[in-house]
């Protein structure tokens, strides 16, 4: 049995009625667009919370994203501030986490499992991407070699 030991209104005060829709919206993802200093990060930390206490979602399947990294910055500190758990909620700007996530699986991308990017030989079709500053991004598709040495 589940008893949840959350007020709700605690986490809506000093939310205004667009802000409380969005921090209590139930359906699939929500698109949120304001300008600055309209409460983003309020509404953000808010809808967090109100994942975690009224609908029970574990800190561990929340991912708070934002541009900069002093938004990134104060954004997890209210979250963490307001969460009264030990679990923490993942988050950050939107490049760090990429960047995370890429290093993280680097294997999956390079298919040679070398972080730096290697395009050595791997079972099946093969894509190289190639990143520069000078001549931006370039991504080629190689067909891989069987035992015979033709192309498959």
């Amino acid at each position: 049995m589940f008893i949840c030991m959350f007020d709700e209104s605690d986490v809506l005060d000093g939310l205004n009625e667009q802000q409380r829709r969005a921090v209590t919206h139930q359906g699939g993802p929500l698109l949120v667009l304001a300008g600055a200093g309209t409460g983003k990060t309020r509404t953000l930390v808010a809808r967090a919370a109100w994942l975690r206490g009224a609908q029970g979602v574990p800190a561990s399947r929340i991912l708070l994203l934002t541009f900069t990294r002093r938004a990134a910055s104060d954004m997890l500190a209210r979250a963490a501030a307001g969460s009264g758990s030990s679990e923490r909620i993942c988050g950050g700007t939107f490049h760090a986490i990429a960047h995370k996530i890429i290093r993280q699986h680097a294997e999956s991308f390079s298919g040679g499992g070398d972080p730096g990017g290697s395009t050595s030989p791997s079972p099946g079709p093969a894509t190289t991407c190639t990143c520069t500053r000078r001549s931006g991004c370039t991504t080629t598709a190689a067909a891989a070699t069987t035992g015979t040495g033709s192309a498959s």
